[in-house]
């Protein structure tokens, strides 16, 4: 130690000459000089040499390095040596390594730390530097801006590494004064790095530190670079030092946090105190990625903090011997737990994934580290506590988030087992969570695909069985099918029904203490949606969402066998359903998803139709006059009951068809019964029915769920051969006109697929023909014509030759009805009504005049047909024009031609300019030229504009018309007639019904 004063330049020279000698056996002897020296340290020898313990610190540090010689021997007696020195000598020990600690350099403090990291991790119950050097050697370069500060400063963002913004409670003269004294001895003791690296052997930098040492680095970057690193592995030291639970009071662990999260990069970081307790308050995270150190900061705190989080201890007996009886009585289970350090730092390891930071940014390591922190708190911590409630489920909404991006498949494995231990620990935390961790779980299982066989598809199958099974019974497939939005049920990101059926397995059984029978999973969410559906408060479009998916559950995943229970319940359920639903709007909910799955549980349990039949009659009774409804889904219906017809006990109608010809037929008769889209849509599954074309569409949806038919059996038609007690009532709709305020596209479907079916029952049986022609009443004259032009032109347009023939026989009765409509309508031509389209007598002209362009189509068909197979047209009746012309010519003659002149301006000037009052001739409209009175005012026409009229005329007759297709000509009648009907429907309120006094002697069309 006299040398040692004198010289410790010299003295540490010869260690290290010894030490780092190239023969292993000098090394290995001088290992007794270092054991004896540190070993007769005694107090009285610490207060007398108190001044150069810090010369012995580098001592120290070559001994303890030898703990990792290359040499074996050298390792083995270095470790045997040091286990022989007792406590007393190595608290003597670690003092002088203090010292050394408190006046080395930064670039000095890098090996030492380094060396106390080492030793610690080998002897974790040796305390190898007070937590006060320590701490304050964090502290230090720290800003405390609560003395001083600039108002600018609350505005501006701080520096990552120095962010502090109080550290209220602590004693900073104390801090200054001890700082003041660090540095007087940093100035009396400290030595070159020359001398340094002569005393020591430096050991090799681990990765904790980012940047390499260079000789010719020089200036304040360089110096600040070097604190930054040292602080890097001091803040390892610490937290290392935390976890091995060496000694520590609440204030240096409130100190020590808060420097935590100040180096880890969070912001507006401050500690004060509260009724005696320390708090640490601290805001968002901030990462720099491009930083080195700090990215290697932010590794060595998220180690350091695993380790913390992981590291327990038995309880003190002290501790429980401090507990209050109550206290003691309701932790009597809990005392051979551990306690964990790790208590004080939940907050910080929720808030790596509270903060916002772009995790897929952070590299691999640190995700890693990050993730198994939260692992350890879920798995290890009380996370009962409702403080931390709202923080854990933030946090695993960013983890679940987490999983389905790029981040490894060993990332993913950890989330995974993050997931299963929050749903042992806790089922009230996973049920808020829990339905985004199926989405994002089912996104990983889809996207897998078939690779079934990969760890992460396993873990998560296995996560999802273990959840379907906790919350089976608690709502949970209400809760997945009301989130499995109908927009997303054919999303590639998720398929939730393959997820369900893959995770589901036969063999599985929920576990409920409250039944008797054996319930399987595979039937929960049908029983679930039955069960608890209605006792929701839930909207409408959820509601239908549920309905939906619940089909589709059957529809994909599991549609048979379900036991008679389930049946039951889904009888009830459908009954239920309609008293529910009884007052709903029609685009409230969507029904045909029940239709579908009733279609399905029928099919599948046949022998269970006594069950299914009746609520199922109701719901689709219900469904037609009250909802919206779908053709396909109709169809699945009328095919499953198809499937039972042979079973004996089965009505012998299909009572779904029953019920649409009932439907049919109350629709017809009063229009506001049923709403006017579904009384098109079962009009048009009566005519796709009856049609060969529209045959196939029927067949593909029945082979999807009964499959094909046998070769050489035939589909046998649901409509066809009950159709005749519609006859009736769709002659007397298509007599009638529509009740609605507007004709609208969808009634002109409905009129024209009306009049197609009436086609077809009369194609089938001509004898229909006969039937509807002795329906017609003269007396309903506007309403007869009406009917007419639907039924002739829908003849045209199917070319139904043999019809328009029979149709061509009563060319007498048609000429005597126009005959005596051309008669007996009055017009009052001298006092034109502004009225008069929208009368009785305007709507049977205007049908008159359209039903004379039918039937002038329809004698060119006849006659056509006559031709073309060679046979002699009736020379017995008399030309249709000729009987109705001169009916239509007397009612032309009874206008005025004063009226029907209009005044040019060629007549006006030549008006104008007569001098003379010559007499004017005019022709009337008889042809005859007549002297005009000179009391009379007439319009005057020029003789050369008379004859150039004529001529045009005359060459209308000369040149033939354009052949226009039949079909085109049949289209054009057809808009006619819609516009007919649509100035019907908008001018109801001018329609009178009008009668002719021919029409009541007669009674209907007689051949």
């Amino acid at each position: 130690m006299k040398l040692m004063n004198t010289d410790a330049m010299t003295f540490h020279a010869c260690v290290y000459k010894v030490m780092e000698d190239t023969n292993w056996e000098i090394r290995y002897q001088g290992l007794d000089s270092l054991h004896g020296l540190f070993t007769k340290m005694d107090v009285a020898f610490q207060t007398k040499w108190l001044s150069l313990l810090s010369h012995l610190g580098p001592v120290f540090s070559t001994f303890v390095a030898c703990l990792w010689d290359k040499e074996e021997n050298v390792r083995s007696k270095a470790l045997a040596l040091i286990r022989t020195i007792g406590m007393l000598h190595l608290r003597s020990a670690f003092r002088c390594w203090e010292a050394y600690f408190l006046t080395a350099s930064d670039r000095q403090r890098r090996p030492l730390v380094n060396l106390m990291i080492q030793l610690n991790s080998m002897f974790p119950d040796w305390q190898v530097l007070q937590w006060e050097s320590l701490l304050e050697a964090l502290e230090a370069k720290l800003p405390n801006t609560a003395a001083s500060r600039d108002i600018l400063d609350e505005y501006a963002r701080p520096s990552v590494d120095m962010t502090l913004l109080s550290t209220t409670g602590v004693d900073d003269e104390s801090k200054d004064k001890q700082q003041q004294q660090g540095d007087s001895k940093l100035n009396k003791n400290a030595l070159t790095d020359r001398k340094q690296k002569s005393a020591l052997k430096m050991a090799d930098d681990n990765n904790y530190t980012a940047m390499d040492d260079n000789g010719d680095d020089e200036g304040d970057s360089n110096e600040k670079m070097e604190s930054r690193n040292t602080k890097v592995l001091m803040m390892t030291l610490a937290l290392q030092m935390l976890s091995n639970h060496l000694s520590i009071d609440l204030v240096q662990i409130s100190r020590l946090k808060l420097l935590l999260v100040v180096h880890m990069g969070f912001q507006n970081c401050q500690r004060y105190n509260v009724s005696g307790e320390w708090i640490v308050d601290f805001g968002i995270m901030h990462v720099q990625t491009d930083d080195p150190v700090s990215s290697a900061m932010l590794t060595s705190c998220t180690r350091g903090l695993k380790k913390v989080m992981d590291s327990f201890s038995p309880l003190p007996a002290e501790t429980v011997a401090t507990m209050a009886p109550d206290v003691l009585e309701r932790n009597k289970l809990k005392l051979a737990e551990n306690s964990s350090p790790g208590v004080h730092f939940i907050d910080v390891a929720l808030k790596l994934f509270n903060s916002g930071v772009d995790l897929t940014a952070l590299n691999h390591i640190i995700i890693k580290s990050w993730l198994e922190i939260i692992l350890i708190v879920v798995y290890k911590h009380n996370i009962l506590d409702r403080n931390y409630e709202h923080s854990i489920v933030g946090c695993m909404k960013q983890i679940i988030d987490l999983i389905t991006k790029e981040i490894g498949e060993e990332n993913k494995l950890v989330i995974l087992e993050i997931l299963k231990c929050l749903l042992r620990q806790s089922d009230h935390l996973t049920a808020m969570v829990l339905s985004k961790q199926i989405l994002a779980l089912g996104k990983l299982m889809t996207k897998c695909g078939k690779r079934t066989s990969e760890p992460v598809f396993l873990k998560a199958k296995q996560f999802l069985k273990c959840a379907f099974l906790r919350f089976a019974v608690a709502g949970l497939f209400v809760l997945i099918f009301k989130n499995q939005t109908v927009s997303n049920a054919n999303n590639n990101d998720v398929d939730l029904f393959y997820v369900l059926g893959t995770v589901i397995d036969p063999e599985d059984i929920v576990p409920d203490e409250d039944q008797n029978h054996v319930v399987y999973l595979l039937d929960q969410p049908v029983r679930d949606v039955l069960d608890k559906l209605l006792k929701q408060q839930m909207d409408r479009k959820s509601f239908s969402t549920v309905l939906h998916n619940m089909s589709r559950y059957v529809e994909t995943v599991h549609s048979h066998p379900y036991p008679e229970s389930v049946l039951n319940d889904y009888a009830d359920f459908l009954n239920l359903i309609v008293k529910y639903t009884a007052d709903w709007r029609r685009s409230d909910w969507n029904i045909n998803s029940l239709f579908t799955m009733s279609s399905l549980l029928l099919l599948e349990h046949p022998y269970h139709f006594q069950i299914l039949l009746p609520s199922m009659h109701v719901l689709f009774r219900h469904g037609i006059r009250h909802c919206s409804v779908i053709p396909e889904c109709i169809v699945n219906l009328l095919a499953s009951y198809s499937t039972i017809a042979t079973i004996p006990g089965t009505p012998s109608d299909n009572i779904f068809v029953e019920t649409i010809l009932e439907e049919i037929r109350i629709g017809l008769t009063i229009k506001q019964k049923l709403h006017k889209d579904t009384l098109l849509i079962l009009l048009q599954l009566v005519f796709w029915d009856c049609e060969d074309e529209y045959r196939q569409w029927y067949t593909s949806i029945e082979n999807t769920y009964i499959g094909e038919l046998p070769a050489g059996r035939r589909r046998q038609p649901y409509f066809a051969n009950k159709l005749t007690g519609l006859l009736e009532p769709m002659v007397n709709f298509l007599k009638s006109s529509s009740n609605a305020d507007q004709f609208t596209k969808k009634d002109f479907k409905a009129y024209n697929t009306v009049s197609h079916i009436l086609l077809w029952m009369c194609n089938k049986n001509k004898d229909n023909l006969y039937q509807i022609l002795h329906m017609l009443k003269l007396d309903e004259t506007s309403h007869c014509l009406q009917f007419l032009n639907w039924l002739i032109l829908c003849m045209l347009k199917n070319q139904s030759d043999a019809l328009l023939e029979i149709m061509d026989d009563a060319q007498d009765v048609m000429t005597e009805l126009l005959v005596q409509i051309f008669s007996s309508i009055q017009i009052n031509f001298d006092q034109p009504d502004p009225g008069f389209s929208y009368s009785a007598s305007g709507e049977a002209l205007v049908l008159c005049f359209l039903i004379l362009k039918t039937w002038t189509l329809l004698n060119l068909r006849t006659l056509h047909t006559t031709t073309l197979h060679g046979l002699n047209s009736k020379n017995n009746k008399p030309s249709f024009w000729v009987t109705v012309w001169p009916s239509i010519n007397r009612l032309l003659c009874s206008i005025d031609p004063s009226t029907l002149n209009m005044l040019s301006d060629m007549e006006t000037n030549l008006k104008s300019c007569s001098n003379d009052q010559q007499k004017n001739k005019i022709m009337n409209t008889d042809g005859i030229l007549q002297d005009d009175d000179d009391d009379k005012d007439y319009s005057l026409i020029p003789l050369a504009d008379l004859k150039l009229q004529a001529e045009r005329v005359r060459r209308m007759f000369n040149i033939p018309p354009i052949e226009v297709p039949a079909i085109t000509l049949i289209d054009h009648l057809y808009l006619e007639l819609k516009d007919i009907m649509r100035l019907q429907s908008a001018t109801s309120n001018y329609q009178d019904h009008w009668n002719t006094a021919a029409a009541s002697t007669s009674s209907g069309f007689s051949f």
